[in-house]
C-alpha cells in the first residue's frame, strides 16, 4: 500500500487510523479540514486522534497546511513529500468547487532571496475559479 510505505519512509508507526486518513488525502483532489474529517470518521476516529493525526503528518510534511482568506484551515497532500529537495510550492484553491492544485515551485531566483531568513514554514496559498468552474459559469 502507497499509505503505508510513505508512513513507514516518514518513520510514524503505522496504524489503521493512520493508514485511512492518509488515504482519504491521497485520493482526494481537494482540500480537507479537521471538521470534515470528523464528519467523515464519526465513531472510528475521535476528534484528538485526528487532530494528532494531522499534526505528525504536517509536521512530517506529508500533508500541507492551507489557511484561506476566510481563516479556514485545511490540509491537501503534499506529492513533493518524498523529495527531499521540494522548497517551497504554492496551491491553487477554487472558491467554487474547491479543489486544490499545486502550482509550479517558485522562481529560483524567489527562493535565493530567502535563503538567509530561518523560515519554519512557507504556505502560499493562491484563490480564485478554476477554469473548469469558468467555464461553467459562463454557460
Amino acid at each position: 500500500m502507497i499509505s503505508e510505505s510513505i508512513l513507514k519512509q516518514h518513520e510514524i508507526r503505522i496504524t489503521k487510523h493512520r493508514i485511512d486518513v492518509l488515504s482519504c488525502f491521497i485520493k482526494s483532489a481537494r482540500a480537507i479540514s479537521h471538521n470534515e474529517l470528523e464528519a467523515l470518521y464519526e465513531g472510528k476516529i475521535d476528534r484528538v486522534s485526528i487532530y494528532r493525526i494531522l499534526n505528525s503528518f504536517s509536521e512530517a510534511k506529508i500533508l500541507c497546511k492551507l489557511v484561506d482568506s476566510k481563516g479556514k484551515i485545511s490540509y491537501v497532500f503534499d506529492k513533493h513529500s518524498e523529495d527531499d529537495q521540494a522548497h517551497g510550492h504554492p496551491h491553487f484553491k477554487c472558491n467554487t468547487c474547491e479543489e486544490v492544485t499545486e502550482l509550479p515551485e517558485l522562481p529560483k531566483s524567489y527562493m535565493e532571496q530567502l535563503a538567509d531568513l530561518k523560515i519554519d514554514h512557507l504556505n502560499l496559498l493562491v484563490e480564485g475559479i478554476c477554469k473548469k468552474c469558468d467555464d461553467n459559469e459562463a454557460e
